[in-house]
């Protein structure tokens, strides 16, 4: 199986994201969802105290440890994310996606991505995991999500730090994700902070709870611009596969060109945010990703993000709550099968991509232009609606019909293509 299962976005949709619900939760965040906290110029750290003020200061960094005697079962559970293990109900039997899905080596050749690909240890080792990939770093911009620092940076640098050294910028920094990704330094209020995000949710007119923003602000799709170099979410026309594809083919957008075949792709990244706001049952339902990633307790809510498979007193708090006619193994045996279904076409759709990419690249000197046309544009199009489930951390759970349209449409260019090629 892929990634971690059931909500496994735990570790990616909830990841940053679970950490949202922060110690002491109000009945109503006080951030909204398109405006992040006021930040400016950040320096050395702060002791949790000054968050006391009724000004808080977020140019600062409180570092999770100094939250511990003010709320220590956060702290407690929040610790409890150094676990890595894989010791539960449909867990991946490895943490290699290569060996998992050969296929992806011919299909991501050229991306880094056919380097290293692995099944992430957590968001408490995000910053340390981001340093030591074998994949080969671009700029500074890809720490954005990997660390609160990267926040802070931005207020001193502004865009010098986009195409800044990775290297250069990483060493300083010491956090991974924390508190401060969430709550800024107001713990119980959520402050969705990520510049980036923020822009992009000014120009929808849709309201999404704060404890969604706070996790889809890095739970989502992007891209870097190449003025700029800084994080870009392609929402021009929605945040949709349709709207996301309608833009990218627009401004002929290229993440990577695969060498065997010569054709410019897009590397699809993690796109929780766009998959779960987009009509999944259970956001339409009113729930969140804390609701299924962070169990909750009498008196406090757990902010160790997980999988309700791993800790089950989120199936019992959440899932069994509206599934209420369902066995608690019961339920877990329909998710297993229904992210099974889902690994059993992405399996299948890469192996068809893969020997479309391999009779491209041999017979791709006989093709006229405009069948060359066709066959780029088709196969470019497959790849992005099948990398948009397999990336996307659920393993077709958080919205398993609009896996299942992302996957006819990518069977149904498949079909096209074997005509043409």
């Amino acid at each position: 199986m892929k990634k971690l299962k059931l909500f496994i976005p735990l570790f990616v949709i909830c990841g940053m994201l679970i950490f949202i619900v922060a110690c002491s939760q109000p009945d109503k965040p006080a951030s909204s969802g398109s405006e992040g906290a006021n930040t400016s110029e950040p320096t050395e750290q702060v002791g949790a105290e000054s968050a006391q003020n009724e000004e808080v200061d977020n140019s600062k960094i409180i570092p999770a440890k100094e939250w511990a005697d003010a709320h220590p079962k956060e702290y407690e559970t929040f610790m409890m994310n150094k676990d890595i293990s894989l010791d539960y109900p449909g867990a991946p039997e490895t943490r290699d996606y290569l060996t998992t899905y050969p296929a992806l080596e011919t299909i991501y050749k050229g991306s880094k991505y056919d380097i290293e690909y692995t099944v992430p240890r957590t968001h408490y080792y995000t910053l340390d995991t981001v340093i030591n990939t074998a994949r080969p770093k671009a700029t500074a911009a890809c720490l954005n999500c990997k660390t609160a620092d990267y926040m802070i940076a931005e207020q001193n640098m502004g865009e010098a730090l986009y195409t800044a050294d990775f290297m250069e910028v990483a060493s300083t920094f010491t956090n991974d994700i924390t508190c401060y990704d969430c709550h800024g330094n107001q713990p119980g209020v959520i402050n969705v902070l990520r510049s980036s995000f923020n822009r992009a949710m000014d120009k929808f007119d849709m309201q999404v709870d704060d404890k969604v923003l706070a996790c889809g602000q890095c739970h989502n799709e992007y891209y870097f611009s190449e003025e700029t170099g800084e994080v870009v979410h392609p929402y021009v026309y929605g945040s949709d596969p349709d709207s996301v594809l309608k833009y990218y083919n627009e401004i002929n957008h290229v993440d990577f060109v695969q060498p065997d075949t010569g054709i410019g792709l897009i590397k699809v990244q993690h796109p929780e945010y766009e998959t779960f706001t987009n009509n999944s049952p259970h956001f339409l339902a009113g729930l969140s990703c804390v609701d299924c990633h962070m169990s909750h307790q009498q008196e406090y809510t757990s902010h160790y993000w997980t999988t309700p498979f791993k800790d089950t007193s989120i199936l019992k708090g959440t899932c069994l709550k509206c599934h209420s006619s369902s066995e608690e193994q019961e339920l877990v045996d329909t998710v297993n099968q229904m992210q099974a279904d889902s690994n059993a076409r992405v399996t299948k759709i890469s192996e068809e991509l893969e020997q479309l990419t391999l009779t491209i690249a041999q017979n791709k000197a006989n093709y006229d232009a405009d069948t060359w046309a066709q066959i780029s544009s088709k196969y470019r199009d497959a790849q992005f609606y099948w990398d948009f489930v397999f990336v996307e951390n659920s393993d077709g759970f958080h919205n398993s019909q609009h896996a299942k349209d992302c996957f006819d449409k990518s069977e149904a260019l498949i079909a096209e293509l074997k005509d043409l090629v």
